[in-house]
């Protein structure tokens, strides 16, 4: 999912992920949100729960994501998700 996150958004950044640290950086994280946004879907349909009742630790822990996600998937969960 990452990776077609990068294909979904890469275009986007000006500037070169090789060359420069601010683009590689913004693409990453635009990748990590596509990917987060699609598996968050996926686990709401599968486990029928409303956006606002994911625990997102519980939700990290069921895909084997690290931690360190946990404030964007607040941020995704709490901008909204696309339904």
């Amino acid at each position: 999912m990452h990776e077609l996150g990068h294909i979904f958004n890469d275009d986007k950044v000006i500037g070169s992920y090789n060359d420069y640290l601010v683009p590689r950086s913004k693409m990453e994280s635009k990748a990590n949100d596509f990917m987060l946004r699609e598996l968050l879907e996926n686990y709401i349909l599968r486990t029928n729960t409303e956006p606002t009742d994911i625990n997102c630790v519980s939700f990290l822990e069921s895909e084997r994501l690290p931690m360190s996600f946990e404030d964007s998937v607040r941020r995704i969960i709490m901008g909204g998700l696309r339904f």
